[in-house]
């Protein structure tokens, strides 16, 4: 037994000698160290944007910067980070709100903003019904009795309310 305690012994000191001189091991190391590495990024691509005249967009950030769009809204959880990130997607909002203030023929702009920003960006539709149907003889005469009360309830109460 005391073989056994030995040998998780000298393991748990080689993986602590591991982690000390390697970091912790499994995954990818982080890309931006800091909010500063973020952010010169995030300003070298605005910069090769408007020199290449490329539309600004987070795919585009992601691959110039060589991270998925997930790791990209990753970093917008770390706290120090959010600033950056959220700063970073007005400034793409923006560009696209020109691109429909431009309405060039064939510009989806608005399109991505309804669908890359659906909290602020949507189509309201209004709509109203009249007329008026007549179910008379096509339904049991039961149901034909509810329909024909509730309905003058219905009207009852809006008289009442002018």
């Amino acid at each position: 037994m005391a073989d056994k305690n030995d040998e998780k012994e000298e393991k748990a000191k080689r993986l602590a000698e591991l982690r000390r001189k390697y970091g912790f091991l499994g995954g990818r190391p982080v890309k931006f160290k800091n909010p500063k590495a973020l952010l010169d990024k995030l300003f070298e691509y605005l910069l090769y944007c408007y020199e290449k005249s490329a539309p600004t967009t987070i795919e585009g950030f992601c691959t110039f910067a060589g991270i998925t769009k997930t790791t990209f809204y990753e970093y917008r959880e770390k706290k120090s980070f959010t600033s950056h990130i959220e700063n970073f997607r007005t400034a793409v909002e923006a560009y696209f709100v020109e691109q429909c203030a431009d309405g060039r023929p064939g510009n989806k702009a608005d399109f991505i903003l309804k669908n890359a920003f659906k909290d602020d960006w949507k189509d309201e539709k209004t709509t109203q019904l009249k007329g008026s149907f007549d179910v008379t003889g096509k339904l049991p005469p039961e149901i034909e009795a509810l329909i024909v009360g509730v309905a003058g309830d219905v009207s009852e109460q809006e008289s009442e309310s002018e």
